[in-house]
């Protein structure tokens, strides 16, 4: 997931019962939705007023990318600084690989990217391409790369033991980090993007089936999970009925864009 209503009495008791996941990346969130939503996952650099929605008790989590860092973006600069090695690029989201095992990208991590997001008082971090390890060039030996993501995952719920952390996919770190981290979002379940072709299209039910029984997993890792499929903006039915087949999942559903800027089209 790279970069990617009317409030009174009976919406509040709904807004309580009904947990909703928003997501976006813009440097500007409407209010409102922050306000409306449960779950907010925000680039930390956004103008966004969270205490607000605080004391409505919605929880707001910072967007941080593990394996990535995008060619364009400022972290980049900090990487850099830090003295992260870069291993490769993922050319569909054009972005440079790090190199995980380096005691550079540790640091890179807890201080360059989570502490200035805590300092903003969000309540949590949205953990994104832990996936990418998978990308990662065979020099680079893949148990020691996940061992290092994990220990700085552990690291940082150390430090920081008051705030939640969601970790997109990355399934192979769930059982080593269940006592560490407290959700699990999963893309594309049933309907995806894809960059390369710039088409919305439906995933293969293989695929399905196998991210169902993903989450089923996490589920009985007592990990909370959400669910985001995205669809073209002109298909509302087929957006309202993949949301209804997230929530049978169990999962707290979101259908949108692939450019992640805040756009709910289901539920």
């Amino acid at each position: 997931m790279r970069r990617l209503l009317l409030l009174g009495a009976v919406g509040t008791a709904l807004h309580a019962a009904e947990p909703s996941l928003y997501i976006n990346y813009s440097r500007n969130p409407p209010a409102e939705a922050l306000l409306r939503h449960t779950v907010c996952i925000l680039d930390p650099a956004a103008k966004a007023d969270l205490k607000l929605g605080q004391a409505k008790g919605n929880a707001f989590y910072a967007y941080l990318s593990l394996v990535e860092v995008a060619a364009t973006s400022s972290k980049l600069v900090a990487a850099e600084a830090r003295g992260v090695q870069f291993v490769g690029e993922n050319t569909a989201w054009n972005s440079r690989l790090m190199n995980v095992t380096q005691p550079a990208w540790r640091t890179y991590f807890l201080e360059d990217l989570a502490a200035p997001a805590a300092a903003l008082g969000y309540d949590g971090f949205f953990l994104d391409t832990a996936d990418s390890l998978s990308l990662l060039p065979k020099e680079i030996d893949a148990s020691k790369a996940q061992t290092a993501v994990l220990e700085a995952i552990r690291e940082l719920k150390k430090r920081l033991p008051e705030k939640k952390i969601i970790l997109n996919r990355g399934f192979d770190l769930l059982a080593p980090a269940k006592d560490t981290v407290d959700g699990l979002l999963v893309e594309s379940v049933y309907q995806t993007f894809d960059p390369s072709t710039h088409r919305h299209k439906a995933v293969p039910t293989a695929g399905s089936r196998w991210l169902e029984g993903k989450i089923r997993e996490a589920q009985a890792l007592g990990l909370t999970v959400y669910a985001v499929d995205y669809v073209n903006p002109v298909q509302a039915t087929l957006a309202a009925t993949t949301a209804q087949k997230l929530r049978a999942l169990g999962a707290v559903p979101l259908v949108t864009t692939p450019d992640l800027s805040g756009q709910v089209l289901a539920p």
